[in-house]
């Protein structure tokens, strides 16, 4: 509009102005709630793993808390050997954590063996 002369210098120079002032708000307003919600989460995440460590572990599967909780499962990986482990599960936990089971199959197979007697 400046170029092509429907407003003024002056009224484009305040037009900036305001917009420079109203991004400036709104990226303070952006970094603040992220801050807050990164600290909330990792306050979040510290309670539930206290809780899941110092808690029984759960009879039943929850699927609410799980999608919480992991943010992906791996399935496979490797032996310290470099052999392949079809079995190995790593659960990359939303807080960049990962929580790896090793011989997953073993310790299911073992798991029924025992609710089965």
């Amino acid at each position: 509009m400046l170029i092509d002369g429907t407003i003024s210098k002056e009224d484009y120079d305040q037009k900036i102005a305001e917009i420079m002032r109203k991004h400036h708000t709104l990226t303070e307003t952006r970094n603040l709630l992220s801050t807050n919600v990164n600290n909330t989460i990792s306050k979040r995440m510290t309670e539930l793993r206290k809780t899941l460590e110092t808690s029984d572990p759960l009879d039943t599967f929850d699927r609410i808390v799980f999608d919480i909780i992991v943010e992906k499962v791996i399935v496979g990986g490797f032996h310290e050997d470099g052999t392949t482990d079809p079995y190995k599960l790593t659960f990359v936990l939303k807080d960049n954590e990962l929580g790896v089971i090793p011989e997953a199959r073993n310790r299911l197979m073992d798991k029924s063996k025992i609710q089965s007697v």
